[in-house]
């Protein structure tokens, strides 16, 4: 992997990036005094301190644009050196031993010659395919190799305003969220493949939602397929209408459930890639919150639709991506893909006039517990652990926050990690049948 671009490392100090200079008083007040409220009409006398202030002028240009609506309307960030990113042995070993032999198609949208690994590991951004590869490499990145879970997967929707709490207005428990990938497998046998007459990339389910109470039992699965002419399959369960559904391929786009996200946007990106357009906008040294302290996560206060922990300088790839269907709902995105990593850490979405309308923000841990204390979700190496997920809709002032694990579950385990069976993840969990009888 990529070694840590030396420009990326700031002062080791830890600092303070403020809002602009008409919110500064109000925030140090929050900083000052934690328990002050935001609408006190005497702000204290104590200002915010010297570095602070100077940390709005050094890291303004390592803001996206999504980052900078944030920090205008409460974000806090404290920026600390960059650390490194080293993806697991297996994942290392099996790049280095399949190099060279991984062909991009011409048009960019199909891959021959994967076995497992990373399928580009030298990107040459004056390669006119380099979007592509990049891309490519996100969608078959180490964080998750053979399978990923959780448990208990607990979300929150409602409004937002600067510097007050969410107005949550619907509370989400789903039983589990689970993934399974067929190819580019590491650690579960059958390996570096699971056979299927299909064709399948990945499975990916939520279900069966456990709250609010009116969506008892609803259910999603998805299937992804290797070839790039066969669309995405998607099926929501809804117990009230008594069958299932298959979901037109543009709906991936919408949000769901009554929240702000949609399947698209999970884990920062989640559309095919044969059905976008991609293009490289360059490299970027920006804010990205890669190396979370805390497990779990911990909510801005008084801005609890915001994660409060630390950010890094890092080196990014900046794409655009673009979706070739008419239906689709959003005109572009643009995705922030960490260098080393390949994790897409933020990610700000655009409507069809160019307008911000959401932003996607990923909090990442790097570490070989699911949770401090954990007994199943436990690893050798340290492994991507995304902790938080915020998808904030800047055009209707809602958002949508997720955690894993969930901070008002102390037995939560996290995030379970190519354990398979091990950990439930089976092929027949990824069945409608399994669905619509799950819950019951």
């Amino acid at each position: 992997m990529a070694p840590v671009n030396q420009r990326a490392k700031s002062d080791a100090r830890e600092v303070l990036l403020m809002t602009p200079p008409r919110l500064l008083l109000l925030l140090s007040c929050l900083v000052a005094l934690p328990a002050c409220s935001a609408e006190a009409v005497d702000p204290p006398a104590a200002t915010a301190p010297p570095q602070a202030i100077a940390a709005s002028a050094e890291h303004a240009d390592r803001l996206t644009p999504g980052l900078r609506w944030a920090v205008e309307h409460g974000l806090r960030m404290r920026v600390v050196e960059p650390k490194p990113i080293v993806a697991p042995l297996a994942y290392r070993k099996a790049t280095e031993m399949h190099a060279g032999k991984v062909e991009l198609a011409a048009d960019g949208r199909s891959i021959e010659g994967y076995i497992a690994g990373q399928p580009f590991p030298d990107i040459d951004p004056a390669d006119p395919q380099a979007a592509n590869k990049i891309m490519w490499n996100v969608e078959l990145n180490f964080r998750a190799t053979d399978d990923i879970a959780a448990l208990n997967v607990e979300m929150d929707t409602g409004k937002i305003e600067p510097h007050k709490l969410m107005q949550v207005e619907r509370h989400y428990v789903i039983g589990a969220y689970r993934r399974l990938s067929y190819v580019g497998r590491l650690y579960v046998d059958p390996k570096p493949a699971l056979p299927n007459p299909d064709g399948v990339q990945f499975k990916e389910s939520f279900h069966p939602f456990v709250e609010p109470s009116e969506m008892k039992r609803w259910g999603f699965i998805s299937n992804r397929y290797s070839s790039p002419d066969r669309p995405d399959e998607s099926w929501p369960f809804m117990p009230s209408l008594r069958h299932v559904r298959r979901m037109n391929v543009a709906q991936r786009s919408d949000a769901i459930f009554g929240s702000d996200i949609d399947v698209d946007s999970f884990w920062g990106f989640n559309a095919k890639l044969s059905a976008m357009r991609f293009r490289l906008l360059g490299e970027q040294t920006v804010l990205l919150p890669m190396h979370g302290e805390n497990s779990p996560v911990r909510w801005q206060s008084p801005e609890t639709w915001l994660f409060d922990d630390v950010w890094e300088p890092r080196r990014a790839w900046v794409v655009e991506a673009v979706s070739t269907l008419p239906m689709y709902a959003y005109g572009k995105r643009v995705l922030y893909i960490d260098k080393e990593s390949y994790l897409v850490a933020a990610s700000d979405i655009y409507d069809r006039t160019g307008k911000l309308w959401k932003v996607w923000l990923g909090l990442y841990r790097f570490a070989k517990e699911g949770r401090p204390g954990a007994k199943l979700a436990r690893y050798d190496e340290e492994m991507p652990l995304l902790q938080a997920m915020v998808m904030i809709d800047t055009q209707l002032s809602r958002a949508t926050k997720m955690a894993v694990p969930s901070p008002n579950r102390p037995d939560d385990e996290g995030w379970l990690i190519n354990m398979g069976a091990k950990a439930g993840t089976t092929e027949e969990f990824f069945t409608i049948s399994h669905m619509v009888g799950a819950g019951g």
